[in-house]
């Protein structure tokens, strides 16, 4: 009997000598489809409903995203007894635009999303979004020491000038190679862009150990040549900005 206790006591022990026991397991983070068009938005024909990615620990129940991509859902639009099936367009790693398959107006729900979301559709095509006028965008690298280890976080912030529009809700990085390939998005948090003066924002930031970026990011590195893209509530994208050659700040 005595041994035996000794065998489980020095078990325990080991476990608790282990790194990831002693530092804290982390929950497994999951990225769930969410909708980022507000409800009653308006949508040009050239528009559409945007969905991103949002991250949740495996303790939080949201929204089953389909295969591989967690920006992709099942999604229709009901009015009355017509249902109509959207077409979905994966604009950029963590977003997707969804648009009828066959032309529609008026005002609409969503079907495949908890509650009730309305959405408007129009015949007219929307007004462009002007191009993003950056001035540079720089990288920088954090580091610190705390009580599970080292840890580094790779930040890129970019220089915006100029009037942003009011109904801008993301930005697309995109790496200039034999073709434009979508690297990351990034959301823009309403209120950002009050004022016409030169702006910083960040691009991106790195995770954290307990977090990861959505499937298929690409880290924005000093180095690279990119181009941006401005996404508005309705589904609008805006011309590319001039190429940016990104520099450690």
């Amino acid at each position: 009997m005595n041994r035996r206790i000794s065998l489980c006591l020095a078990f325990f022990a080991t476990l608790l000598a282990a790194p990831n026991f002693a530092t804290g397991l982390c929950a497994m983070a999951q990225w769930s489809p969410h909708i980022l068009t507000p409800k009653n938005q308006t949508l040009p024909r050239n528009g559409g409903v945007l969905v991103t990615a949002i991250s949740s620990s495996s303790f939080r129940r949201g929204a089953r995203p389909v295969g591989k991509y967690p920006s992709i859902m099942p999604l229709s639009i009901k009015r009355g007894k017509r249902t109509v099936k959207l077409l979905v367009d994966k604009l950029a790693p963590g977003l997707s635009r969804y648009t009828p398959r066959t032309p529609v107006a008026g005002t609409w729900q969503l079907v495949g999303v908890k509650g009730s979301h309305g959405v408007r559709f129009r015949k007219y095509k929307g007004a462009a979004l002007p191009a993003p006028k950056v001035g540079a965008i720089k990288t920088h690298e954090q580091s610190w020491r705390g009580r599970r280890g080292r840890s580094t976080t790779l930040y890129a912030v970019a220089q915006i000038s100029g009037k942003v529009p009011s109904n801008v809700i993301g930005v697309i990085v995109y790496a200039q190679r034999r073709k434009l390939v979508p690297m990351l998005f990034r959301r823009v948090p309403a209120g950002t862009w009050s004022g016409t003066g030169s702006r910083s924002f960040q691009l991106y930031r790195s995770p954290g150990r307990c977090s990861s970026d959505v499937r298929d990011t690409q880290r924005v590195t000093a180095g690279q040549t990119v181009q941006l893209r401005w996404v508005g509530r309705s589904g609008l994208l805006s011309p590319l900005s001039r190429p940016i050659r990104i520099t450690k700040r």
